[in-house]
């Protein structure tokens, strides 16, 4: 479960993060380490038109590497490197759409959940992890597979106004039914250990 957090309007947290107005916006938020597949991503992103920008949001070791590459890339004009933000969460609005290209080596994915919170259709790797948070409540591409991301990547901009909405509309149910404070306490009574102690009235705070 995660808690209640003021999001920032649109054109104020795109003002915030450096993206231009009026452009489509991918958006990625997590630490520049090779486990989270940005250079994927950068690598995906550049086969697309000119109309959309990317924001990476987050710092880390491999920033100036990912840096590098979109100018080798000839897209470093589309590229906005944030840095790290202080409750990045309450930033999704800048998003068009919300980005997670991590590899299996993603336990869960976090921001997930956050950008759930925050209404923001979500493209997310199918590894496993991932995949257990997002559920049919986003588009999904193949780990590690560029082409499928192209695609992917493609398909999210070209959504009609409905589309999202009924995308985004999933992961609000999602987030309720198996996320939620409520949805969280109720599982965390179901483990039997916990529940047999509750029953005795050993842990009657749980």
């Amino acid at each position: 479960a995660i808690e209640e957090l003021k999001l920032l309007d649109s054109a104020t947290a795109r003002q915030r993060l450096g993206i231009p107005s009026g452009r489509f916006c991918f958006g990625v938020i997590g630490r520049l380490v090779s486990k989270k597949n940005h250079e994927l991503l950068i690598r995906a992103f550049a086969e697309l038109d000119e109309d959309s920008v990317l924001a990476v949001v987050g710092d880390g070791r491999l920033k100036d590497e990912l840096k590098e590459l979109t100018a080798r890339l000839g897209i470093e004009h589309r590229v906005t490197f944030s840095g790290h933000q202080e409750n990045a969460r309450t930033l999704m609005k800048a998003f068009d759409a919300f980005v997670l290209p991590s590899g299996i080596e993603e336990a869960f994915g976090m921001v997930l959940l956050e950008a759930m919170a925050a209404s923001i259709p979500i493209l997310s790797t199918d590894a496993p992890g991932p995949k257990s948070v997002v559920g049919n409540a986003a588009i999904t591409f193949k780990c590690d597979d560029k082409v499928d991301l192209v695609a992917k990547l493609k398909r999210m901009q070209a959504l009609s106004k409905q589309e999202a909405g009924e995308l985004v509309a999933r992961g609000s149910r999602r987030l309720q039914e198996n996320f939620s404070v409520a949805a969280m306490s109720e599982k965390i009574r179901s483990v039997p250990e916990i529940a047999r102690l509750a029953s005795t009235g050993v842990e009657r705070d749980v």
